[in-house]
């Protein structure tokens, strides 16, 4: 149990890094993009940001919800933004990985979440 808890935590605080480093960051960073995609990826695909944390408390798996939302939530709006840029081949790149990182597997709890995402234009 105390294994889960501390990757719990350890998700937590990865996940709101990366959305500070991505708040912080001048213009692309396709590495931090890349970061948050392989986060969660293991030999059988992508799993859920909840995967492995079953039997955790209930406000620590709502902290991880919330800092994952919050990258998940920074990355959607860079991708509205992708319209208005330069097209090259090094947008082209980042753009792709913006996609890939968003191809999460999502359940049904996460669904309101989604709603709730805060899109800027």
């Amino acid at each position: 149990m105390e294994k889960r808890r501390t990757k719990a935590l350890a998700r937590a605080i990865g996940f709101q890094s990366l959305c500070k480093m991505l708040s912080i960051a001048d213009g692309m960073q396709t590495s931090l993009v890349r970061s948050f995609a392989d986060s969660l990826r293991r030999k059988e695909g992508k799993i859920h940001y909840w995967d492995g944390l079953e039997g955790v408390d209930p406000d620590l798996l709502a902290c991880v919800k919330t800092c994952f939302f919050k990258v998940y939530e920074s990355l959607q709006n860079e991708l509205i933004m992708a319209p208005k840029r330069e097209i090259s081949l090094v947008f082209l790149h980042h753009y792709l990985a913006l996609v890939e990182a968003m191809s999460y597997p999502f359940k049904e709890s996460d669904s309101h979440m989604m709603l709730e995402l805060k899109i800027s234009q």
